[in-house]
């Protein structure tokens, strides 16, 4: 139980790593409107406290950031359960990520993010240096828009010489519907984006090998203000999944977090604390 929470909470302070859309595109910009809710009520510090199924305080867990170099940068330590620490310092200019720097032991990365004129993302370039091996990796989306100034295809290059393109496909209306991988000419991956009458984005689905059906890896769910009240997280491919809920104050901050597991059972409370500039 205490590596499974260690999951939970590693899930809740990390990114879902997967579709390149919601990734780069959406999540992305969630991270500056994140950064401007916390620049607008005058945040600079932020603290979180952890606590199991049986509202025991979590062993072993840490989650702090703060607002430094005026505001421009946050500097996040969390830690969980199974002793795993991280370092990551995110640099933003114009409410926009800019940089993010990673550090755990035994390994670096640094993420640099590049906009057009129009503000439209454009080229993510990602370095990874494992320091226990001395080996480098380095990953670059190239991000490529149509003539309406919709996403319409990433090039993913892996070591300048691997290259996965991946095509937006849209609906009429201008939605992202489809994200499919083709390495080769060859498809080998493909992402479903659904959504409600308000047009926000509802399901990411794909097709799973082993129940031969399509099955979502991320569901969502928003209240009357469009804040994210549930998110349901797939864990890695198998039948098991998570269930997050949100509560807010009423600033826009989060205050809670509820983690549930597949029967329902809640496994994990975090509760954030802000400081305030006087």
């Amino acid at each position: 139980m205490r590596l499974f929470i260690g999951l939970c909470l590693l899930l809740s302070c990390s990114s879902i790593q997967a579709q390149y859309y919601y990734n780069d595109i959406l999540a992305t910009a969630q991270a500056g409107k994140r950064f401007m809710t916390l620049r607008k009520n005058q945040v600079i510090k932020i603290s979180a406290k952890s606590l199991d199924g049986n509202n025991e305080p979590t062993e072993g867990f840490l989650l702090e950031e703060e607002l430094a170099e005026d505001g421009r940068t946050l500097i996040t330590k969390t830690a969980t359960t199974d002793g795993r620490a991280t370092l990551t310092k995110t640099t933003f200019f114009n409410n926009r990520i800019r940089r993010n720097e990673t550090a755990y032991p035994g390994m670096e990365v640094r993420t640099d993010y590049q906009y057009d004129e129009k503000n439209r993302l454009i080229r993510i370039n990602s370095s990874t240096n494992d320091t226990s091996l001395n080996k480098g990796a380095a990953e670059s989306h190239f991000w490529i828009y149509d003539a309406t100034g919709l996403p319409a295809q990433m090039l993913n290059i892996r070591n300048g010489a691997d290259t996965t393109t991946i095509d937006i496909i849209k609906d009429s209306s201008g939605q992202v519907v489809e994200e499919r991988w083709k390495r080769k000419n060859r498809v080998i991956e493909t992402y479903y984006y659904y959504y409600d009458n308000k047009n926000q984005l509802t399901d990411i689905v794909r097709f799973d090998q082993r129940s031969s059906k399509l099955l979502p890896d991320l569901l969502f769910d928003f209240d009357d203000k469009g804040q994210l009240a549930t998110l349901t997280q797939r864990m890695g491919n198998g039948p098991g999944y998570l269930v997050w809920k949100y509560q807010y104050l009423p600033n826009g901050l989060k205050e809670k977090e509820f983690c549930f597991d597949k029967q329902k059972q809640l496994v994990a409370t975090i509760n954030y604390v802000y400081k305030m500039e006087k």
